[in-house]
């Protein structure tokens, strides 16, 4: 008859062969995850951003110890592109001759390069005021990591002749000006 069954008990390995427990898969579930965050932090290794530049024979700027730094490029033909590869300006700061750029940017799988650049145009005032660019090269970094770093760039191409100070504006920023006092 259907339905009917011999009286004999079903075995217990038995009801639950077609059950698989979710727990199961609970260490390759998490083995996985592990490998894809490990294979997704190795592809983007961070980088420390480099300037371009060089300063050899030049004696080092009073404040900047032993950081890397540049100068400021000084092009009496310069005139601001308009805009460069991202980045965000998170403080600006003078150490004696040394400008500090605090800087953020995306990328982390290639060398990114900045530069500080001026006409040389002094703006009639008391101190003279110069207006500097920070230009930013990416070299097409696609990487997502947000990089914080300190840029230094050595002021004493932008010393004004006969003066003492000299306002610098970096990229017409003029909220986060800087006395530069040599």
């Amino acid at each position: 008859m259907p339905g009917k069954t011999s009286g004999m008990p079903i075995p217990f390995d038995r009801i639950f062969a077609t059950y698989t427990h979710p727990m199961r898969y609970l260490p390759a579930v998490l083995a996985f995850a592990l490998l894809a965050t490990l294979a997704s932090v190795c592809s983007c290794k961070k980088q420390k951003a480099t300037s371009t530049g060089s300063a050899a024979a030049e004696p080092t700027p009073r404040g900047s110890g032993d950081m890397t730094w540049q100068p400021v490029m000084v092009d009496k033909g310069y005139s601001w592109p308009g805009s460069t590869d991202p980045f965000q300006v998170e403080a600006i700061r003078v150490n004696g001759d040394t400008l500090l750029v605090e800087v953020s940017y995306g990328g982390g799988c290639k060398e990114h390069q900045f530069t500080l650049k001026t006409n040389g145009a002094w703006m009639k005032s008391l101190p003279p005021q110069i207006n500097l660019w920070l230009e930013h090269e990416s070299h097409d970094d696609m990487c997502r990591a947000l990089i914080h770093t300190t840029l230094r760039f050595d002021l004493r191409p932008v010393r004004y002749a006969g003066g003492e100070q000299v306002v610098v504006i970096v990229n017409e920023d003029r909220e986060r000006r800087q006395t530069y006092s040599y």
